[in-house]
């Protein structure tokens, strides 16, 4: 296979993009270095949206490195057991996805759209999902090591039985998720996280700055490890309300608490 060029990249099918990621057809045997060199050199001659989407097809065991996938559409796509490594997945649509016991590393998932995805005993590691859209999602048995979750949206997700470290969680909408015996172990951020409705039972927080976070309307009476400044409001009271460097007076906890 030649090099590609601005000719022949405009009259890629949806087969001929197929076929360079996965290294099949025309591209076979062609190194996966060289195939996302090229790619993301050509990418932008690409602009038909039918053959930037991939809705239903099945990546399973398949290794993506390297490319820019930005704005593709990924419905129902199958990725099981992939290996994904420093692939760009901005604003890509992928509701209804399946990632099972897939390798994600250095990914960027901002402002994509997983809602509904499933990407249940995953490893993701070193990746971001700043904004992007986890609305119920499968997130369960997953190992998460530095990665970025700032101001998503992973309301009524499934988290139970994971394990983070060294997470950014600042501003996420954790509200209604099921984070059964989900363990945040060590240097992970939730300042400013919702977690209203949230149901951690089993949960583990003591490795985690828990500013201004809120507990509000928390089932009560539920076995959750916090630190241990938060463990005696959290017995008495079911909430936890938790508050920055300067302590609120007695009026303004009592109004946040009952108001």
């Amino acid at each position: 296979m030649s090099l590609l060029n601005k000719q022949s990249i405009r009259k890629f099918t949806r087969q001929d993009v197929w076929d360079l990621l996965t290294g099949e057809g025309t591209f076979r045997g062609v190194k996966l270095e060289l195939r996302a060199q090229m790619w993301n050199k050509w990418r932008k001659f690409v602009t038909s949206p039918s053959v930037k989407n991939f809705s239903g097809y099945d990546f399973s065991g398949k290794i993506l490195q390297d490319f820019n996938l930005s704005g593709f559409r990924f419905r129902k796509t199958i990725f099981k057991k992939a290996y994904l490594r420093n692939v760009a997945f901005i604003g890509c649509d992928f509701k209804k996805a399946n990632f099972q016991k897939s390798r994600i590393q250095g990914c960027d998932f901002r402002s994509a759209n997983l809602s509904f995805a499933s990407l249940g005993e995953s490893e993701i590691i070193y990746s971001s999902f700043g904004k992007a859209n986890l609305e119920e999602a499968d997130l369960t048995k997953i190992t998460f090591e530095e990665t970025e979750f700032i101001q998503a949206n992973l309301s009524g997700s499934f988290m139970n039985a994971s394990q983070l470290s060294n997470c950014k969680l600042e501003k996420t909408n954790l509200s209604y998720a099921k984070l059964l015996g989900t363990k945040f172990l060590k240097n992970n951020d939730l300042t400013g996280a919702n977690l209203e409705e949230a149901y951690p039972a089993g949960g583990d927080f003591s490795g985690s700055n828990l500013s201004l976070i809120q507990f509000k309307s928390l089932a009560q009476k539920i076995d959750v490890t916090v630190a241990p400044e938060l463990q005696k409001e959290l017995e008495q009271t079911g909430n936890a309300v938790v508050y920055s460097k300067a302590p609120k007076s007695l009026w303004q906890r009592f109004l946040s608490l009952f108001g």
